[in-house]
């Protein structure tokens, strides 16, 4: 029997999958594609899972890359970075959508509540805002509805698990640009938010430099 020399494994930080040595079990790694690290573990049936070393790692990726996102944004003044305000209590996910975001050019600032998001509004002026419909303070309706009197502007992306019929109409009245069911799928979620960005840049545009997001 050939003895497999390498594993196929998603990272539980930022989902996509990584092929690894054999030898890499019971071992620390890091992903290529995030940095996040995490340990492989064999159980008694011979199947291999991942297990991330400590949400602190998550926000640890995510803090610096939005770091260097910052520190380039700086170098080259002449640009304004377009910024974008994630409303989203739970680390591992603000981690991930972070992440992306920050990659694909955009500079981003966290917001824990709604009341939190409203005054990152006023203050960093953001081009996009997402957010989790489900926050600690109140919901992401009403934060949609309170974003139209601070800038009217801004774009909204909302995101739960399923949305209904209802909910579908109450992203129409509260001029919600994007309601996304994402289905408990984080990746699927993420890679949609990007693809949206990517879309909606101007012609022209390379991401990190002058791009910004089109206007409503």
């Amino acid at each position: 029997m050939m003895q497999l020399t390498h594993i196929v494994e998603d990272c539980p930080i930022c989902g996509r999958p990584i092929e690894l040595a054999s030898e890499a079990v019971g071992r620390e790694v890091a992903c290529g594609h995030c940095r996040g690290q995490f340990v492989v573990f064999e159980a008694a049936d011979g199947e291999t899972t991942t297990v991330a070393c400590g949400e602190t790692n998550l926000l640890e990726r995510a803090d610096r890359l939005l770091e260097l996102t910052a520190q380039e944004a700086d170098r080259e003044n002449e640009v304004t970075q377009p910024t974008a305000v994630v409303a989203e209590p739970r680390d591992e996910v603000f981690a991930r959508l972070a992440t992306d975001l920050a990659e694909s050019g955009l500079r981003v600032v966290r917001a824990k509540t709604a009341g939190e998001a409203i005054r990152h509004c006023a203050t960093y002026q953001p081009t996009l805002i997402v957010s989790n419909l489900d926050l600690p303070d109140q919901s992401g309706w009403l934060l949609a509805g309170k974003l139209r009197f601070v800038d009217p502007d801004v774009r909204v992306w909302l995101y739960q698990p399923q949305s209904s019929s209802y909910e579908k109409g109450m992203a129409r009245f509260l001029k919600v640009e994007e309601l996304l069911d994402y289905g408990g799928d984080l990746l699927g979620l993420s890679e949609t938010i990007i693809q949206l960005i990517a879309d909606k840049r101007e012609p022209n545009s390379a991401p990190g430099k002058s791009a910004k997001l089109v206007a409503a």
